[in-house]
């Protein structure tokens, strides 16, 4: 680990080529770099943003300080909309007792949440007044943690929430048995338009298909401001959360993650299926296809034969220097 406002030194792990290109020993063979490496070993130069000196003037400020690193895990402050006409929140929160380190509610629902694809998303009827109407919605989370849409002008859920944009949005673990014991989130949020936002691009890398829905058949993207979530992970663990304890803000930018994303994709498949491997899956199920979807602080997906998963981080990450070394140690090379 560098020290703070430094470079990390690859001079120990590096060697210099003669086509200008560098070469990282590993215990499983060469792995070469562009030469243009950063200090995390991702290529283009690490943003500002991301060097470990680059803490605000206040910390103070922030809701989760430093790590045990001294770097600074910046997730932005999640705040209640303003109260519309039509919402009674007249009542207040219900005090829910203190959590246990073993079932720790806040955790179980933002691994749910980060996970799942689709969900259930509930707007209120322009059709019939009064009345739900829920439908089926693939989501990725963006950079703030907060779920993005892609949705037709042409569906129903669409056409109410350009009249009401008050909704939920349901997510379900998946499994068999009673599915009544299977963990689930609702979250209360509001929904608005959003015209090209920054992580569009992530959005694409877990639906492609949707290109073509956005270019050619005018859907548009829409995010859901979530501030209150409503978690229940089996029989007696029913309760409310903040959006500020379930939310969580990627610390790689879109641009940051996009480089780690396409490295990995690029030069290092058989890390890929190492990750695989760790998780359970034998490496024979993916030797057709294997590809990384994005990665966050928490955890990486990736998709294999047209199917995706998540696998958690053996720690948890804030820079792009702290991705390449927990993505280096979970291969089992040697740093």
């Amino acid at each position: 680990m560098a020290p703070e406002g430094a470079d990390v030194d690859f001079s120990r792990h590096t060697t210099d080529k003669l086509d200008g290109t560098r070469s990282l020993r590993l215990k499983s063979g060469n792995c070469t770099f562009p030469a243009a490496v950063d200090s995390a070993g991702f290529g283009a130069s690490q943003p500002d943003a991301f060097r470990a000196d680059a803490v605000p003037a206040d910390p103070a400020d922030r809701l989760d300080g430093l790590d045990a690193f001294g770097i600074l895990i910046d997730r932005p402050k999640v705040t209640r909309p303003a109260i519309r006409e039509n919402r009674d929140l007249s009542d207040p929160a219900p005090t829910m007792p203190m959590m246990t380190a073993h079932s720790n509610a806040a955790d179980l629902a933002h691994d749910l949440w980060a996970k799942t694809r689709h969900g259930v998303l509930a707007t209120q009827s322009l059709a019939h007044p009064g009345y739900p109407f829920g439908s089926v919605v693939p989501y990725a989370l963006g950079s703030d943690g907060q779920p993005l849409l892609l949705l037709s002008p042409l569906s129903q859920h669409t056409k109410n929430i350009d009249q009401n944009p008050g909704c939920s949005l349901t997510v379900m673990d998946h499994g068999t048995g009673d599915v009544q014991q299977r963990a689930r989130l609702t979250a209360l949020g509001d929904v608005a338009p959003v015209d090209d936002p920054p992580d569009a691009a992530r959005y694409f890398r877990f639906f492609p298909q949707a290109r073509t829905y956005h270019a050619e058949l005018g859907f548009r993207f829409y995010r859901l401001a979530v501030f209150r979530l409503h978690w229940n992970g089996g029989f007696a663990t029913a309760r409310w959360l903040g959006a500020d304890r379930v939310i969580r803000a990627n610390p790689l930018d879109a641009r940051t993650e996009a480089r780690v994303v396409d490295h990995m994709n690029r030069d290092h498949r058989a890390a890929l299926r190492r990750y695989l491997e760790s998780a359970g899956i034998p490496s024979g199920a993916a030797e057709r296809s294997v590809e990384m979807l994005g990665i966050d602080g928490a955890g990486i997906d990736l998709r294999y034969d047209g199917r995706s998963i998540r696998i958690p981080l053996k720690r948890s990450i804030a820079s792009a220097t702290e991705a390449r070394e927990v993505l280096v140690e979970m291969a089992g090379y040697e740093t």
